[in-house]
């Protein structure tokens, strides 16, 4: 790597000369370096997307980069070392959305991810060609990078398909010194339905434990209460949720026989009825008709056991 003294010398040399173009011959006369040194941080710093040449006839000419960002990215693999071409490789596979964009919101780089999804749109807006926006007003996190006020921001949004989109925006500065964000962009769109779909199913549940005339326990596979409806609450003789939840459902059963049944729903059984023996909170005995029920997730997942009691007698 070129330290930033003797890159800013040669940078200015190659400035000063006519048009910004420059032969090795013209720049030495500028720098307090001699060829054969020369040579070699110019080529260090075409590495690092400082600079450029093209070849005339036998000399070279070297010229400021003016993308440096692009240039680097556009590298041919062969010419890449082997870290950047197993980076850039990383990069363009990974199963993530990865996007670089320059202070004008061009995009200067996407990885196959999202062209699978929006095509090549290289050298376009984000704003335009991801969401179908005229301006990027939209995406004020990203702008608030641009303008210095911040070094990473979090933001979600539709897509130009209503895909939801969370994008993950970080600063880093090019070669040039100018600003260049990196997006990390994830479609969250499934993700997001679940959990709606979860808000509305944890709603419909509340509304049944709430409405029913039965009474319902949940527990989990360690057999303790976790949730309980009034009507439950009131059947073992208590007065508040709270002095039932975190207790063994397996203390109110009476019959040994009746807890090992129980305990095989989940392990060798999906589900079991019976009329079984409980005792309340003050030892009184009741007789209840009684099904007990595995509760799975949506991925098919057993998360604890549901007990509900269609009859309860009382002895």
């Amino acid at each position: 790597m070129v330290d930033e003294k003797k890159r800013k010398q040669i940078l200015t040399a190659i400035n000063e000369i006519g048009e910004n173009i420059a032969t090795i011959k013209e720049i030495e006369k500028r720098v307090p370096y001699e060829r054969h040194a020369l040579s070699k941080y110019l080529h260090l710093m075409k590495k690092e997307g400082y600079v450029n040449f093209q070849s005339v006839g036998k000399a070279k000419v070297w010229s400021i980069n003016k993308a440096p960002l692009k240039t680097m990215l556009n590298t041919s693999p062969e010419k890449m070392t082997f870290i950047e071409n197993l980076l850039m490789n990383l990069v363009t596979h990974v199963p993530t959305g990865i996007m670089i964009i320059d202070s004008d919101f061009n995009i200067v780089f996407m990885n196959d991810y999202l062209k699978n999804i929006y095509g090549d749109k290289t050298n376009s807006k984000l704003y335009k060609a991801i969401f179908d926006y005229k301006n990027p007003l939209r995406l004020r996190k990203i702008i608030e990078i641009f303008d210095k006020q911040a070094d990473n921001g979090k933001l979600y949004r539709k897509d130009r398909y209503e895909n939801i989109l969370r994008i993950k925006a970080n600063k880093f500065i090019s070669p040039n010194n100018k600003i260049t964000v990196l997006l990390i962009i994830e479609d969250v769109t499934n993700r997001t339905k679940t959990r709606k779909s979860l808000r509305t199913t944890k709603r419909y549940f509340k509304t049944l434990m709430n409405n029913t005339n039965n009474a319902i326990i949940m527990t989990d596979f360690n057999n303790d209460i976790i949730e309980i409806n009034e009507e439950g609450i009131k059947m073992l003789d208590y007065k508040r949720k709270a002095e039932i939840l975190g207790k063994n459902i397996m203390d109110f059963v009476k019959k040994e026989k009746e807890k090992s049944s129980i305990k095989s729903v989940g392990k060798t059984t999906e589900d079991y009825s019976c009329l079984c023996t409980f005792k309340k909170k003050k030892g009184d005995i009741f007789k209840s008709d009684m099904k007990v029920v595995v509760v799975r997730n949506k991925k098919g997942n057993a998360k604890g056991l549901m007990y509900i009691f269609m009859k309860t007698i009382c002895n």
